[in-house]
């Protein structure tokens, strides 16, 4: 099993995009506004709207949430506010990143591309550039299936990236109207061996609500997957787990079953629970419970 830890993004971090940052006009302290106008804040990289009619002279959006709802990141942002859900939309989107320390990871979620290009350069030298293909193959068994079913893409995409420290990171997400929920870059660390004990639990947050006359009507909202992984480890490399565990208790990683997202045992969430196991003197047990995030 295996673990990256997301490196915040700055506008540091994030050097360049060909995603503009307009969605709405920028807030300005000398305008009035009114019920339910947007702004956006490219300070903060967020959008909010008008809870009622405000006056010129106010504060800035963040700091006034009586007038102001954050209504969530701008489509540049997007793909790095956590909110797997709320998908970033463009043509051949690009984004450029410095990142401040190792990475040999990029992971995207909720994707709805053609393909995605990863190129890295370190002082005009070419470290990596290479393009995959979102397409799906592994409900296909035989040529009349190859030649009949509808084309399948993922959605959930883990690419290794060949990086030196100074590196910067090129990644496009292709095709026309490409979607993209999270792009996380980090670095891979080993927390042990998953075995087939582990399990996946889907939580779908859709209702059924009946309207005035009694008729239902699904409400189709989104939905999550929660893990239990199932995990084998030497005991004597449980000090590691539980510093690295703790060390990234309240911030989104990515958990992958294997290092190549095998059997589609891949999450962005945190950890809720923790168990060891120590009842084995040569190997250990334990389930970590990995709750999604949307």
């Amino acid at each position: 099993m295996f673990r990256v830890r997301a490196i915040p993004l700055t506008d540091t971090v994030l050097s360049s995009s060909s995603v503009p940052e307009n969605d709405f006009a920028a807030f300005s302290g000398a305008s009035d506004y009114a019920l339910g106008d947007r702004v956006i804040r490219t300070q903060t990289h967020r959008i909010y709207e008008a809870l009622g009619a405000i006056t010129s002279g106010g504060s800035n959006p963040e700091d006034d949430p009586l007038n102001w709802l954050d209504v969530g990141a701008t489509n540049r942002w997007k793909p790095f506010d956590y909110s797997i859900a709320d998908q970033a939309v463009g043509d051949d989107m690009e984004w450029v990143l410095d990142p401040p320390s190792f990475v040999d990871r990029v992971l995207f979620f909720n994707a709805e591309c053609e393909s995605v290009t990863v190129f890295v350069e370190n002082g005009g030298t070419t470290l990596q550039n290479e393009t995959f293909l979102m397409t799906d193959n592994a409900a296909v068994s035989t040529f009349f299936e190859w030649i009949t079913t509808p084309p399948e893409f993922l959605n959930t995409l883990a690419v290794p990236i060949l990086f030196s420290n100074g590196a910067e990171i090129t990644v496009t997400v292709n095709g026309t109207d490409a979607k993209v929920g999270q792009i996380l870059f980090g670095r891979l660390e080993d927390l042990g061996i998953a075995i087939f004990d582990t399990s996946v639990t889907q939580r779908d947050f859709s209702t059924i609500e009946p309207n005035i006359f009694g008729v239902r009507r699904i409400v189709k909202r989104a939905s999550t997957f929660d893990f239990n992984f199932h995990v084998r480890i030497q005991p004597e490399r449980a000090p590691f787990l539980f510093k690295r565990i703790y060390e990234g208790r309240g911030e989104p990683s990515a958990f992958l079953g294997a290092s190549n997202a095998k059997y589609g045992t891949i999450v962005l969430g945190l950890v809720s629970k923790f168990d060891l196991d120590y009842s084995d003197p040569s190997l250990s047990n334990y389930v970590i419970k990995i709750d999604g995030l949307i």
